[in-house]
C-alpha cells in the first residue's frame, strides 16, 4: 500500500477465528464471550482497547495516525449457526449493522468498512 498511496500503512489485526457477530449465535454455539456484537466485555471492547493503545503509542513515537478505514471478515462460523437454524438471518443482519454503528461512534460516522467475506451458506 505504501508505494500507491505514499503513506505508511499500520494493521491492527483484531480478528479472533471462529467467533460469532450475534450475541445469540455465541450463546448457542456455547461460545458466550466470543461475539462482535456491541456489549461490555465482547470481543469489539478488546479490539477497541488494543487499537486504541496501539494509536496512543504510535502518538508517543510522533507518528500522527488517521483511521481511514475498516476491514472486516466475518461470516462464516454465523454462517453455520444460521444454517442449521440456530438463528435468523434478521438477527445476524442486526448484530452486524450494530456493531458497524459501534466502530463508527468509535472512530468516525464516515468510516468506511470493508467486508472481506461473508458466510457461503447465507
Amino acid at each position: 500500500m505504501y508505494r500507491m498511496t505514499g503513506r505508511p500503512q499500520v494493521v491492527f489485526p483484531e480478528s479472533i477465528g471462529g467467533s460469532y457477530m450475534s450475541a445469540a449465535a455465541a450463546v448457542l454455539a456455547g461460545a458466550t464471550t466470543q461475539y462482535w456484537e456491541p456489549g461490555p466485555y465482547t470481543l469489539w471492547t478488546y479490539a477497541k482497547t488494543q487499537i486504541d493503545e496501539g494509536i496512543a503509542a504510535l502518538a508517543l513515537a510522533n507518528y500522527d495516525l488517521t483511521i481511514r478505514g475498516v476491514r472486516i471478515s466475518q461470516g462464516e462460523a454465523e454462517a453455520a449457526v444460521i444454517f442449521s437454524s440456530g438463528i435468523t438471518k434478521a438477527q445476524y443482519k442486526a448484530a452486524f449493522i450494530a456493531f458497524l454503528a459501534q466502530i463508527r461512534e468509535d472512530y468516525g460516522s464516515n468510516l468506511p468498512v470493508y467486508i472481506i467475506q461473508t458466510g457461503t451458506q447465507v
